[in-house]
Protein backbone atom coordinates (compact mmCIF):
# COMPACT_ATOMS: atom_id res chain seq x y z
CA UNK A 1 0.00 0.00 0.00
CA UNK A 2 1.34 3.34 -0.67
CA UNK A 3 0.46 6.92 0.42
CA UNK A 4 -0.59 10.02 -0.60
CA UNK A 5 -0.79 13.71 0.36
CA UNK A 6 -4.58 14.48 -0.29
CA UNK A 7 -5.35 18.12 -0.20
CA UNK A 8 -8.68 17.22 2.14
CA UNK A 9 -7.36 14.18 4.46
CA UNK A 10 -3.43 14.61 4.27
CA UNK A 11 -1.50 11.95 4.18
CA UNK A 12 -3.79 9.15 3.29
CA UNK A 13 -3.48 5.52 2.17
CA UNK A 14 -4.11 5.29 -2.03
CA UNK A 15 -6.21 3.44 -4.15
CA UNK A 16 -3.95 2.90 -7.17
CA UNK A 17 -6.53 1.37 -9.57
CA UNK A 18 -8.73 4.53 -10.09
CA UNK A 19 -7.88 6.64 -13.54
CA UNK A 20 -6.30 10.14 -13.05
CA UNK A 21 -9.93 11.61 -14.90
CA UNK A 22 -11.95 9.41 -12.82
CA UNK A 23 -10.09 10.81 -9.45
CA UNK A 24 -10.32 14.36 -11.01
CA UNK A 25 -14.05 13.99 -10.58
CA UNK A 26 -14.25 12.44 -7.16
CA UNK A 27 -11.95 15.44 -5.82
CA UNK A 28 -14.68 17.96 -7.16
CA UNK A 29 -17.70 15.43 -6.61
CA UNK A 30 -18.60 15.22 -10.28
CA UNK A 31 -19.48 11.76 -10.07
CA UNK A 32 -22.95 10.59 -8.52
CA UNK A 33 -23.75 7.04 -10.17
CA UNK A 34 -22.97 3.95 -10.79
CA UNK A 35 -23.54 4.61 -14.61
CA UNK A 36 -20.93 7.10 -14.94
CA UNK A 37 -18.14 4.58 -14.55
CA UNK A 38 -16.83 1.24 -14.96
CA UNK A 39 -15.59 -1.06 -13.06
CA UNK A 40 -13.26 -3.65 -14.46
CA UNK A 41 -12.08 -6.80 -13.07
CA UNK A 42 -8.93 -8.15 -13.63
CA UNK A 43 -8.18 -11.76 -13.15
CA UNK A 44 -4.03 -12.56 -12.93
CA UNK A 45 -3.63 -16.54 -13.09
CA UNK A 46 -0.15 -18.28 -12.04
CA UNK A 47 -0.58 -21.51 -14.36
CA UNK A 48 -4.06 -22.92 -13.56
CA UNK A 49 -4.22 -20.91 -10.19
CA UNK A 50 -6.00 -17.67 -9.80
CA UNK A 51 -2.71 -15.23 -8.45
CA UNK A 52 -4.26 -11.90 -8.18
CA UNK A 53 -7.71 -10.44 -8.41
CA UNK A 54 -8.39 -6.70 -8.80
CA UNK A 55 -10.71 -4.24 -9.86
CA UNK A 56 -10.27 -1.10 -11.93
CA UNK A 57 -12.09 2.12 -12.14
CA UNK A 58 -12.59 3.95 -15.17
CA UNK A 59 -14.88 6.59 -16.44
CA UNK A 60 -17.26 4.90 -19.13
CA UNK A 61 -15.66 6.91 -21.76
CA UNK A 62 -12.40 5.67 -21.35
CA UNK A 63 -12.78 2.03 -21.61
CA UNK A 64 -12.31 0.25 -25.04
CA UNK A 65 -14.53 -1.49 -26.80
CA UNK A 66 -11.76 -4.69 -26.99
CA UNK A 67 -11.88 -4.40 -23.13
CA UNK A 68 -16.13 -4.36 -22.80
CA UNK A 69 -16.63 -8.07 -24.31
CA UNK A 70 -14.06 -9.53 -22.32
CA UNK A 71 -15.25 -9.06 -18.78
CA UNK A 72 -14.03 -10.32 -16.47
CA UNK A 73 -10.01 -9.89 -18.13
CA UNK A 74 -7.71 -12.69 -17.64
CA UNK A 75 -4.65 -12.43 -17.13
CA UNK A 76 -2.28 -15.87 -17.96
CA UNK A 77 0.40 -14.59 -19.62
CA UNK A 78 2.98 -11.33 -20.21
CA UNK A 79 1.21 -10.84 -23.56
CA UNK A 80 -1.85 -10.33 -21.77
CA UNK A 81 -0.61 -7.87 -19.39
CA UNK A 82 0.86 -5.78 -22.23
CA UNK A 83 -2.54 -5.59 -24.03
CA UNK A 84 -4.73 -4.91 -21.44
CA UNK A 85 -1.71 -2.24 -20.61
CA UNK A 86 -1.71 -0.74 -24.24
CA UNK A 87 -5.35 -0.59 -24.12
CA UNK A 88 -5.94 1.31 -20.47
CA UNK A 89 -2.40 1.98 -19.16
CA UNK A 90 -2.33 5.94 -20.33
CA UNK A 91 -5.59 6.45 -18.29
CA UNK A 92 -4.20 5.27 -15.07
CA UNK A 93 -0.57 7.62 -15.47
CA UNK A 94 -1.01 10.26 -12.89
CA UNK A 95 -4.07 8.25 -11.22
CA UNK A 96 -4.93 6.99 -7.80
CA UNK A 97 -7.05 8.24 -5.15
CA UNK A 98 -6.96 9.24 -1.82
CA UNK A 99 -9.12 6.10 -0.07
CA UNK A 100 -11.20 8.11 2.39
CA UNK A 101 -11.90 10.53 -0.68
CA UNK A 102 -12.88 7.23 -2.53
CA UNK A 103 -14.54 5.31 0.31
CA UNK A 104 -16.68 8.60 0.83
CA UNK A 105 -17.27 8.43 -3.40
CA UNK A 106 -18.63 5.35 -2.92
CA UNK A 107 -20.69 6.00 -0.19
CA UNK A 108 -22.41 8.69 -2.16
CA UNK A 109 -23.23 6.80 -5.60
CA UNK A 110 -26.52 5.92 -6.41
CA UNK A 111 -28.31 3.78 -8.64
CA UNK A 112 -30.43 5.95 -10.58
CA UNK A 113 -30.29 5.51 -14.90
Amino acid sequence: MGLIKCKVHGESGVVPFVSKRLSDKIAISGIHSFKDFTVLEVIFYDGDDIFCNDKYYLLNDEVPSEIIKNKPILIHNDEDEVNLNTLVGRSFLGGGCCIKCFNNFMKSLTYSK
